[in-house]
C-alpha cells in the first residue's frame, strides 16, 4: 500500500482535492492531477469528513499501483509486439516496424480516453485513511 500525507485544499461532497510534495517515486504514475512543479493535486474519497487544511493520510492500495503498472507499460508492449508481427507478415521488416508503432499509439490512444473515461465515472481509487 502506497500511503502519503498531504494537505486538504477543497472539500466537495465525499471527495476531497489533497495537496502534497511530488516524490521521485510517484512522479509520473498517473493517478495524480497536475500540480507545479513540486506539488501534486489529488482527488481522493473523503469518507472520514476531513476539513480544508487537515493534514490528512491518503493512500492507494498495492493491487491498484500494480495493475496501473501493468496497464500502463505492458499492454503497450502487447500492441507494439503485435503490431510488429502483423506487418512482418503482410510485407516485411519495414512494414512491421511501421505497424508496430501504429499498434503501440493506438494502445496509448485508447487508454488514454478509458482513463478519461473513468475520470468522468468518478471512480476514486484514492483514500483519506487517516487525518492527522
Amino acid at each position: 500500500m502506497l500511503e502519503e500525507i498531504g494537505q486538504v485544499v477543497k472539500v466537495e461532497g465525499l471527495e476531497a482535492l489533497v495537496e502534497m510534495n511530488r516524490h521521485s517515486a510517484c512522479a509520473h504514475c498517473g493517478i495524480c492531477a497536475l500540480g507545479s512543479q513540486d506539488k501534486m493535486e489529488i482527488l481522493a474519497n473523503n469518507s472520514l469528513g476531513a476539513k480544508v487544511n487537515d493534514q490528512v493520510k491518503v493512500s492507494v492500495s498495492g493491487p491498484v499501483i500494480l495493475k496501473s503498472a501493468f496497464v500502463v507499460y505492458i499492454i503497450p508492449l502487447f500492441g507494439l509486439v503485435l503490431g510488429y508481427l502483423l506487418g512482418w507478415y503482410l510485407g516485411g521488416e519495414k512494414l512491421g516496424v511501421i505497424v508496430g508503432i501504429g499498434g503501440a499509439l493506438l494502445v496509448l490512444f485508447s487508454l488514454h480516453y478509458y482513463d478519461r473515461k473513468l475520470k468522468r465515472e468518478n471512480k476514486l481509487i484514492v483514500h483519506i485513511t487517516e487525518i492527522l
